[in-house]
């Protein structure tokens, strides 16, 4: 069984096997990924302290408005004894207990 390779015309025939250079292009691709690795996660430790930063400014917030002293009094506002009761028809008065 005969086979006939055939070429592109313009690739090199006499080409070698490996590049001169390979082991210099791969350290370069290496430190390219180290540094785009290094800047992921530059910008994640950035956007997680701005994220924690204005967790903490609405939490003191939060706490100055709960630590005055009107927070607690509008809060719990404590109503009197109705005149009516609710389920009781109007003809009706509620009589207040002795």
């Amino acid at each position: 069984m005969k086979q006939e390779f055939i070429y592109h015309a313009l690739a090199p025939r006499n080409s070698p096997v490996r590049p001169t250079r390979a082991h210099t292009a791969v350290a370069t691709v290496a430190v390219k990924e180290y540094i785009a690795y290094l800047a992921t996660l530059s910008i994640a430790v950035a956007i997680a302290i701005i994220t924690f930063a204005y967790a903490a400014n609405i939490t003191v917030k939060w706490l100055d408005a709960v630590a005055k002293p009107g927070f607690l009094a509008q809060s719990q506002i404590v109503a009197t004894q109705p005149a009516k009761l609710a389920m009781l028809p109007a003809a009706k008065p509620f009589r207040a207990a002795n």
